[in-house]
């Protein structure tokens, strides 16, 4: 019976963290995001994103994103250090985009940045992702009096188990169950 009971524990775990992807990795690897540079940068690599805002001179609001469609539902966790060159992080602010659809991320934007906080900031925020979600990081700007870098890694995206992986685990542990108990009723 310890034995059954371990076998199941060390299955449970292993399906807790099959799904944990870290960094721009796996399914999530750099060349399956989207990329929409405006007039600012993206720079990619498995470990960490760098999005820099644009500084054309023009005054025209400008957007520099990052983003995926979510096939499996998950929670992502990631920290981000932002420093902008303009006069308040209000003019160049730094944030995630969440959407059902892919018009929707042009409203879809979730703030990080205090805006008017210091110009160099920090933190680390966590946030669920639906499967068939839009989720990705955008850089906006002003394009004017300089711009703002944001780096973000520690990209951990922990994915939902499968409803059928679930049960599956359920009902090895009820057999387990039956299978002891009808070892001590005999």
């Amino acid at each position: 019976m310890k034995r059954v009971l371990f076998a199941a524990a060390l299955c449970g775990a292993g399906l807790a963290q099959a799904g944990a992807i870290s960094g721009f990795t796996g399914s999530y690897a750099v060349g399956n995001w989207t990329s929409s540079a405006g007039t600012g940068t993206i720079a990619a690599t498995p470990a960490a994103l760098v999005l820099t805002s644009g500084d054309d001179g023009s005054g025209n609001p400008a957007y520099t994103s990052f983003y995926i469609q979510f096939t499996k539902s998950a929670t992502v966790n990631f920290s981000w250090a932002y420093a902008t060159a303009d006069d308040a992080p209000i003019y160049d602010p730094f944030g995630f985009l969440l959407s059902n659809d892919l018009a929707g991320l042009a409203t879809g934007f979730g703030l990080l940045t205090d805006n008017l906080g210091a110009q160099a900031q920090s933190g680390s925020y966590s946030v669920v992702v639906a499967a068939g979600q839009y989720f990705g990081f955008e850089a906006q700007s002003d394009n004017t009096f300089g711009a703002a870098t944001t780096t973000i890694n520690g990209l951990r995206i922990v994915e939902v188990p499968e409803p059928g992986a679930l049960a599956l685990l359920a009902l090895a542990l009820t057999a387990a169950a039956i299978t002891t108990r009808r070892r001590r009723a005999g």
